[in-house]
């Protein structure tokens, strides 16, 4: 799932009532919660794993806010199930210090990673995020025979 760049919307808390500004401690916490609803739906029962992405800070330091409130909640939702949720830190590799970053440094070259609004990966941004995917897949899925 790589789910959360357009997110910052005010939200209704679900059997509380009133509606939640965002970013502050309530509203990750009711985001994180959904996040988490969807986590164990899709983690079915312990039978699959789940692939959380987080955002990479944004351009607008406006965004960012939200985009530092949906990560701080992705990890949260993840934590009561971390035997089959993992959350692939994206964040750290498009943007090292969360700093926003047109380009990153690639095997030695600048890399263009960014679509221009500034949010959103491009394609080669992306192929870093399935790159990411693909280490946390072998991480779970190699196994070592002994003889």
């Amino acid at each position: 799932m790589f789910l959360g760049a357009n997110e910052g919307f005010a939200m209704r808390a679900r059997g509380r009532g009133g509606e939640l500004e965002c970013c502050d401690a309530r509203w990750a916490a009711e985001y994180a919660s959904r996040v988490r609803l969807m986590m164990n739906i899709y983690r079915r029962g312990g039978a699959a794993r789940v692939y959380w992405l987080t955002l990479p800070a944004p351009r607008d330091p406006d965004r960012a806010v939200i985009a530092r409130a949906v990560n701080a909640a992705i990890r949260a939702a993840a934590a009561p199930y971390r035997a089959q949720v993992r959350v692939v830190g994206i964040d750290t590799r498009v943007t090292p210090g969360w700093r926003y970053q047109d380009s990153i440094s690639v095997d030695g070259h600048e890399m263009l990673v960014r679509d221009a609004d500034g949010i959103h990966l491009n394609k080669d941004g992306a192929a870093i995020a399935a790159d990411a995917v693909g280490e946390a897949l072998k991480l779970d899925f190699t196994t070592t025979s002994t003889p």
